[in-house]
């Protein structure tokens, strides 16, 4: 439990930083199942302080023995701004996993998916101020 809210924590101290990111990575695979929950939970909530590797070690948990892992990487992976085709597909197969809470944590995930792709649309489709010249 200590060091599941440790790695809370890690979160709100650095706000995103490389070597907090790295500290979280790791605690992905830990042998507590809350601390690497947490650890998820952090990852996701650092908002988009990403990189391929990041999405890499989420996308294992997608596939753990344990459903709340594929659940929790399933709807961090969701709030990504960029989200890779495979990436997409792993979380659309977790619509046929054996555990209710996970198919429903799938479409969750889907739904957001499908969120934020409407907001990079309409922000794209938006008219950019005119900015005068000085």
């Amino acid at each position: 439990m200590v060091r599941a809210r440790a790695a809370a924590a890690l979160g709100q101290l650095g706000k995103g930083d490389a070597p907090v990111v790295e500290g979280l990575l790791a605690l992905l695979k830990d042998v507590d199942p809350s601390v690497r929950v947490s650890a998820a939970v952090t990852i996701g909530k650092l908002g988009q302080k990403q990189t391929d590797w990041t999405d890499d070690r989420l996308l294992e948990l997608l596939q753990d023995n344990l459903s709340g892992y594929r659940k929790t990487a399933a709807m961090v992976l969701a709030t990504r701004q960029i989200l890779r085709p495979a990436t997409y597909e792993k979380i659309m197969a977790l619509r046929n996993d054996s555990r209710f809470w996970v198919r429903i944590a799938a479409w969750d995930a889907l739904l957001q998916i499908e969120k934020v792709r409407e907001a990079r649309k309409r922000d794209a489709e938006r008219p950019q101020p005119i900015e005068s010249a000085k």
